[in-house]
């Protein structure tokens, strides 16, 4: 949760705040750890430098419903009548060729975002195929910023129904609990040639 410059507006005790990226500690501090790993002022004398925090970064809002995404240093307004509130899950966005990728949890849980235990995204041969992964505390609603929409999603290795949309590219995957124990799981996307092509193409 993310707030900056807030102002309280007359009549009736409205609060407006800017949201940003970087006024997020984990990320603020992932930024100076870059700039001190090129000089090697901090952690190992220079000898592997930080990587470069991400230039994206996506912003779920959980009452709203809405999201966003923004760069490190780019704010979006938002608005609170009196007694209102709002949680922002912020989550950095991970690129890979034309393909961009950033899981924000189960987003009917107060700290969705809290219940993302590991994520990756990496490009697969032949051209054009990725694979993202995301691995998450516990069943329910599981969202992701997802550019382009994947072909196929997975859970724990079975295809699975998965809504998306285009206009602010949400990708949510209603996943049923199985049982009284809470376990992890695996949340897989793939981008690339339908299977069949694929089939056909080994086939040849």
């Amino acid at each position: 949760q993310a707030a900056a410059e807030e102002e309280e507006e007359e009549g009736g005790g409205a609060v407006t705040a800017l949201l940003r990226p970087a006024d997020v500690a984990p990320f603020g501090r992932r930024e100076i750890a870059a700039e001190e790993g090129e000089d090697g002022a901090r952690g190992g004398g220079g000898s592997s430098p930080a990587a470069p925090p991400p230039a994206e970064y996506a912003l779920y809002t959980h009452r709203a419903e809405g999201l966003r995404v923004l760069g490190a240093e780019d704010a979006v307004e938002v608005r609170l009548a009196a007694r209102e509130w709002e949680i922002v899950v912020v989550a950095p966005v991970r690129a890979e060729g034309e393909v961009r990728w950033a899981p924000l949890g189960l987003l009917d849980m107060l700290n969705g975002g809290g219940a993302v235990l590991s994520s990756s995204l990496a490009l697969s041969s032949p051209p054009g195929e990725a694979a993202a992964t995301a691995v998450v505390w516990a069943a329910g609603r599981i969202g992701a910023f997802a550019r382009p929409a994947p072909l196929e999603v997975c859970v724990d290795g079975s295809p699975v129904r998965f809504e998306y949309d285009e206009g602010s590219g949400l990708l949510t995957v209603n996943v049923a609990a199985d049982g009284a124990e809470v376990e992890p799981l695996e949340l897989r996307a793939r981008w690339g040639p339908p299977a069949e092509e694929e089939e056909e193409e080994q086939q040849s």
